[in-house]
């Protein structure tokens, strides 16, 4: 069974849209099947992502839901909306 876990980490509006100012929101994954994450790079990729950044394996998945949680305190609890994503800059 190839089950990765993606897609989580922003609202519809954003998956419907991933493009900002700055540019193209990131998406993240975890799991243990290569050919799921593949397949969810590539719909990350097709729905216009900019990186689907692999965190390992199904280990990892709690720091998905714990990514997803500090969207949902951002957008919600603190008033953002729901028109933010996660971007990794790197130097």
């Amino acid at each position: 069974m190839d089950v990765v876990k993606c897609f989580n980490v922003t609202g519809f509006n954003v998956m419907a849209n991933p493009t900002f100012d700055g540019g193209a929101a990131d998406m993240f994954m975890a799991g243990g099947s290569s050919r799921g994450k593949e397949i969810a790079r590539r719909l990350s990729q097709d729905a216009g992502f900019a990186e689907c950044y692999d965190l390992g394996g199904d280990d990892r998945i709690p720091l998905l839901e714990s990514l997803a949680g500090i969207w949902i305190d951002l957008a919600m609890a603190q008033g953002h909306g729901r028109e933010i994503a996660f971007k990794l800059l790197m130097r």
